[in-house]
């Protein structure tokens, strides 16, 4: 086995303890502060202006989107019950499709997205290619944009999704996001 060489001892003072040390002086913290007031009212007037620049030329980031999907059979189950009496309701059978275009027909739902992303109906669009959408989206107040289907009345008409994404960038600088 070979051994290790000898090393010399590390010299270590230990310095006496007067228990003085040990105690916070607010009073000295508080001068301290107060006669670096001027570097620390630049120095928070720097990180404001600096976070002020950025906000104003970064690119916004923030993305919203929702989607509504016809209810499926398995879903409206509750609602194919037999009833006595529907004929003289004048009630039409629950089919998916009803039940949806009776969804569209009421705008509080669409009104309730808007709520939720703190927007007004002109700053949203609805897209859409049926005359269920059509009326969903005057219902709401919302521009409708129609999918390849010209026979539709709306603000905007476009056959691909290229035309949708200009679209939206007209739509972002004439309406810009709520801060």
């Amino acid at each position: 086995m070979k051994s290790l060489p000898e090393q010399s001892p590390v010299p270590v003072r230990i310095l006496p303890y007067d228990g003085q040390d040990d105690e916070v002086d607010f009073r000295s913290i508080w001068r301290l502060i107060a006669r670096r007031k001027a570097i620390i009212l630049l120095s928070l007037l720097a990180a404001l202006v600096v976070a002020s620049i950025y906000v104003l030329y970064s690119q916004a980031s923030y993305r919203a989107q929702t989607r509504l999907l016809p209810p499926q059979r398995q879903y409206i189950q509750g609602l194919l019950i037999d009833y006595k009496g529907l004929e003289q309701l004048d009630v039409d059978d629950y089919s998916p499709e009803r039940v949806f275009e009776e969804f569209l027909k009421n705008p509080d739902a669409l009104l309730k997205i808007l709520k939720h992303f703190q927007i007004k109906p002109h700053q949203a669009i609805y897209v859409g290619d049926s005359q269920l959408d059509e009326l969903a989206a005057k219902s709401a107040g919302i521009p409708l944009v129609a999918f390849r289907n010209k026979a539709l009345i709306s603000d905007y008409h476009i056959e691909n999704l290229k035309q949708l994404e200009k679209l939206l960038e007209i739509q972002t600088e004439q309406y810009p996001a709520p801060s």
